[in-house]
């Protein structure tokens, strides 16, 4: 009997940043117990992107689509794109009071700025990558079937799933679209807590929110190296050659982890062993959003309220 082909939500070529010497990794579970997986047993899922005919036949284009236009492209520049060969530095001198909400929040300040340049090309590449991590997760495919389920337009599994690969490929262009004019900023842990990733992949907020960062996303490229999303107005962008770099301690780590554990179904991934309390605590609670943005003088401003960051 064939047995149903296994489709990587996470690629390996990501997951296995997250292999130790050992050539596994921790799986962590809500109550904090863990076991040790190898990156090939994780992400995997039966028949994901297949589409059935009425007579049984399956279509493994969208698989195949996504293998050519989204994994090869990004993993023939994922070595590269996090080695910061090509790193700009230029001299800052921050707002103190700034300074001391940043410094605040986990995030390590100096007396400059670097970023990393970026081709337009690749910079594309990138955008359909992290679009496609948003829309291609289980998690969120279930979503969609369940809302055409309760609009009455699935008479049955083969044409629900159908409709929800198609509905897939269609945010997925959204994502894009809005993705590729975005600022980009690698963020860099310092301390010795890592970035954890989700079996739920990345998440954003749905419905697009009103204010003008209409979502953002968080996503771990590796457990030292994570990818920030900020989708603000033209006028507040600092260039769409580069990507902007930051540094966090452990205190700004885990509030990044927040993210990842808010939206963990059944377990979180890391490299090394992670505190069972910390994971207990926060798993599947929503992270806080203590954000807002507001455009003055054309110009992108954000907001910090201490009250709801808890």
């Amino acid at each position: 009997m064939t047995q149903p082909k296994r489709h990587h939500w996470w690629p390996e070529f990501q997951s296995r940043y997250w292999a130790d010497a050992s050539g596994r990794l921790y799986a962590t579970r809500r109550d904090g117990t863990s076991f040790r997986p190898t990156p090939d047993n994780i992400g995997v899922e039966g028949e994901l992107y297949t589409r059935f005919g009425p007579d049984g036949s399956k279509d493994v284009a969208i698989e195949n689509w996504f293998a050519r236009k989204i994994e090869d492209p990004f993993a023939s520049i994922f070595d590269s794109l996090i080695s910061f060969q090509k790193v700009r530095r230029r001299p800052f001198r921050s707002d103190p009071e700034k300074q001391k909400v940043v410094e605040a929040l986990g995030y390590i300040t100096q007396p400059y700025v670097d970023d990393v340049l970026i081709s337009a090309a690749d910079r594309e590449i990138v955008a359909n990558y992290a679009a496609a991590l948003v829309v291609r997760n289980p998690v969120y495919l279930a979503r969609i079937l369940q809302f055409h389920s309760q609009h009455g337009q699935v008479p049955d599994q083969n044409i629900g799933k159908a409709i929800s690969l198609e509905n897939m490929l269609y945010l997925f262009e959204l994502y894009r679209e809005v993705i590729v004019r975005s600022d980009f900023i690698f963020t860099l842990r310092q301390g010795s807590h890592e970035f954890l990733f989700s079996d739920s992949g990345i998440s954003v907020t749905e419905p697009w929110r009103a204010d003008p960062i209409p979502f953002d996303i968080h996503f771990p490229l590796t457990p030292d190296i994570a990818l920030q999303v900020l989708p603000g107005p033209p006028a507040s962008r600092w260039g769409l050659d580069s990507i902007a770099i930051a540094w966090t301690n452990d205190n700004g780590t885990d509030r990044s982890n927040r993210m990842a554990l808010g939206s963990a179904r059944r377990f979180v991934f890391s490299r090394s062993p992670v505190s069972p309390e910390h994971i207990s605590k926060y798993f599947g609670k929503p992270a806080p959003a203590p954000y807002g943005y507001r455009i003055v003088d054309g110009k992108l401003e954000v907001k910090y309220d201490e009250s709801r960051d808890v």
